[in-house]
């Protein structure tokens, strides 16, 4: 299947591969600078003010669980004021019924929880992640987890929390038949001040396998952004694994043919793939501003390998 050939319009595998694109961008002269940074810092989520995980019972020896705060409920709120209700459930209580608790800045309780000890992930993929410290987070969504990104609002501006498109899953439920299952994907919108300006509508795609993310798709702006994507991608994940160049041809006889690279990293529990143009076959597209990166599990990779034979497998 291409990615025109989704019925909702998504890129999603034609094959055992993935694609996803990275946007455009002016080429930074010098890879260090702080625009870099800052890009890098809201692709991987590594920041202080975002690295902290909801309803996760740390261990500081103490359990500690932040439920949430108030910037991802929704409110605007200056970094300063962004604060979050942390939960001390072994601590001793004034009455049986309610959990000590305090409000914390997020930022300094990302530095306080910087040393504890999470629960051990439930997904092998990402407990091997874990032990070899590749970071499994993707704009705050955590591969392995269940997916916890609230739905957008039906009506009211737009942007202002990170959310998935509800709509989009109705209108899917609408082409389905009785008897099909529901889609096992998600759109999500990022947040103005958290979508860096190389990614396309400021939009993802979430691939879920038994309601745990196993994908998470980046659609970006093009090949203009090309150097700035290899940048965010090697501060994220170090140096790639496998390149290999290809040719792009825009199915127009105005436009000549030009080459790119691709790249895929291979790392514990974890494949990402960088494609700086999303192409069809022979590396044919019509979009040549339109570049895609995925990022997968190594057990979202197994189920939705599993899925293909499955639907390739004769039946009487």
């Amino acid at each position: 299947m291409s990615p025109s050939d989704h019925p909702m319009g998504f890129c999603l595998p034609r094959d055992s591969n993935w694609y996803i694109t990275i946007g455009a961008i002016s080429h930074l002269k010098h890879m260090r600078t702080a625009g870099l940074f800052l890009m890098v810092a809201a692709f991987t989520v590594t920041s202080a003010a975002q690295a902290v995980k909801y309803n996760y019972e740390y261990k500081c020896p103490e359990t500690v669980i932040v439920r949430y705060c108030r910037n991802d409920s929704g409110q605007k709120v200056h970094e300063l004021d962004n604060y979050c209700h942390v939960e001390y459930p072994d601590r001793p209580r004034r009455m049986s019924e309610i959990a000590v608790f305090r409000s914390v800045v997020k930022g300094d309780l990302a530095v306080e929880l910087k040393n504890c000890k999470g629960p051990v992930p439930s997904d092998p993929a990402i407990a091997k992640a874990a032990a070899a410290k590749v970071d499994t987070e993707v704009f705050g969504i955590q591969l392995g987890d269940p997916f916890s990104v609230p739905a957008c609002p039906m009506f009211g501006p737009a942007g202002l929390q990170t959310c998935y498109s509800a709509l989009d899953e109705q209108l899917g439920g609408l082409a389905r038949g009785p008897n099909e299952p529901a889609p096992n994907f998600r759109t999500v919108r990022l947040a103005t001040d958290k979508c860096p300006s190389w990614v396309s509508q400021c939009m993802l795609v979430v691939e879920l396998f038994e309601g745990k993310v196993g994908y998470v798709g980046v659609f970006t702006k093009g090949p203009s952004v090309d150097k700035i994507v290899q940048d965010v991608l090697a501060e994220k994940y170090g140096k790639w694994s496998l390149s290999r160049g290809a040719t792009i041809n825009p199915g127009s006889t105005e436009k000549p043919s030009f080459r790119v690279t691709e790249y895929w990293w291979n790392l514990p529990g974890l494949y990402i793939h960088y494609e700086p143009v999303r192409a069809g076959p022979e590396g044919v597209t019509a979009d040549i501003r339109s570049g895609l990166i995925r990022i997968e599990t190594e057990t979202g990779r197994k189920a939705r390998a599993d899925e293909a034979a499955k639907r390739l497998k004769p039946k009487m």
